[in-house]
């Protein structure tokens, strides 16, 4: 070998170590800041479930305070309408009681009238005297005349004192049913003054629940507000983290049909292969992806499409929670869709548009599942089929 030729082979051999030297390099950089990235989304999601919780905390107080504020004022109406009765009423007594007092200032004024009446014809008979009776006997012409005189002077005297008494009786009458009406009327205002003070406490109730409401709707709005800042944090790291996953996408990631890994971990393996396993007993209809260490290792979709089916509640059976996305009809006419299983959080939400390579998920152990990973499906027309003759680990 000539020395040409060792230069040659000495130069390759130290582009190959820098090569491995570079490769080594960044994927230690690659695995921080991805582990850096995944802590900070971890840490804001954890934040951002705390402010949720108080978020619905205070949803479910408000809730309770307004239904307390509608009890408060179905029971403040009914005691109004009852108040304005009572008011009514009272108006009513005040009415009737104004017109007894004008019958018994009337009554008063005739009654005094005609003792002043009397008073002036017994005066004038006191005055008379022994004469006035004197002219009466000696003008009467017979004793019989006599006693017709004495009677008339003695009937206008009692005439005068029975008009009195019945005017005075009639007052009194009228006296006593303004006592009764006034009676009645500080019955009402009893009442009245008793539902008003009802009212009033309740009043003072709703106006501290007001008040309350107003802090609580001040408190979540801050709340709301902190949440919708870290939710912008947490897009802009998962923004970062595709980021990050696009870049390292290695060129041999896609199949020749354009298929990609799903699973974003350099050390993923197949760990349960498509068809029949464990002695014939079960027929796997996808291919279980795993790296050792998979929980919440993300999920990329394989290829570009829509989200037509989500499941997030971590159901204990089955696929537990997963993602379903239509890809659309292939060159061949057919209908392409992928399912990704067994998530320990879904990402997307079903009439989403997803690109390649798109985190949708994070590996779980959610379903029917025995640790940790991914377990993909391809299905053609709906129908499941072996995922490796579309994807490929590279």
């Amino acid at each position: 070998m000539n020395s040409k030729k060792v230069r040659i082979i000495s130069l390759i051999l130290v582009l190959l170590m820098l090569i491995g030297a570079v490769g080594a390099a960044v994927v230690p950089t690659f695995a921080a800041s991805e582990s850096a990235l995944q802590a900070q989304i971890e840490k804001l999601e954890k934040e951002q479930k705390e402010l949720q919780n108080k978020i619905n905390s205070l949803s479910k107080d408000q809730k309770k305070q307004k239904e307390y504020q509608e009890a408060l004022n179905s029971q403040i109406e009914s005691l109004e309408k009852q108040i304005e009765s009572l008011n009514s009423q009272i108006t009513l007594y005040n009415n009737k009681i104004t017109a007894k007092e004008k019958e018994i200032t009337l009554k008063s004024a005739d009654i005094d009238e005609n003792f002043e009446l009397m008073k002036e014809r017994l005066a004038a008979m006191q005055l008379a005297g022994d004469n006035s009776l004197l002219m009466v006997i000696f003008s009467a012409e017979n004793f019989t005349d006599l006693l017709t005189h004495t009677e008339m002077i003695q009937s206008v005297a009692e005439r005068d004192q029975k008009l009195i008494n019945r005017l005075a009786s009639e007052k009194a009458d009228i006296e006593a049913a303004k006592k009764e009406i006034e009676d009645s009327k500080a019955k009402v205002e009893s009442s009245q003054k008793t539902l008003s003070a009802k009212k009033s406490t309740l009043d003072t109730s709703y106006a501290k629940s007001e008040k309350y409401m107003a802090a609580i709707n001040a408190e979540k709005v801050a709340y709301q507000k902190d949440k919708a800042k870290l939710d912008k944090e947490e897009a802009a790291a998962q923004a970062e983290l595709q980021k990050l996953y696009d870049s390292m996408t290695p060129s041999g990631s896609l199949s020749p049909g354009g298929w990609m890994w799903p699973f974003s971990s350099k050390r993923s393996y197949i760990s349960s292969g498509y068809g029949w396993r464990w002695n014939n007993t079960d027929y796997h209809k996808g291919i279980d992806i795993s790296n050792g260490n998979s929980y919440g290792v993300p999920i990329v979709a394989s290829k570009k499409g829509t989200v037509i089916k989500t499941v997030k509640t971590s159901p204990s059976t089955g696929y537990g929670n997963y993602v379903i996305i239509d890809h659309g009809k292939g060159s061949d006419g057919n209908g392409y869709s992928t399912l990704y299983a067994h998530a320990s959080q879904v990402l997307v939400s079903v009439g989403d548009t997803v690109k390649q390579g798109q985190v949708i998920a994070k590996a779980g152990n959610t379903g029917n599942s025995f640790g940790a990973h991914l377990h993909f499906e391809v299905r053609i027309n709906g129908k499941h089929t072996n995922p490796l003759n579309y994807v490929k680990k590279s």
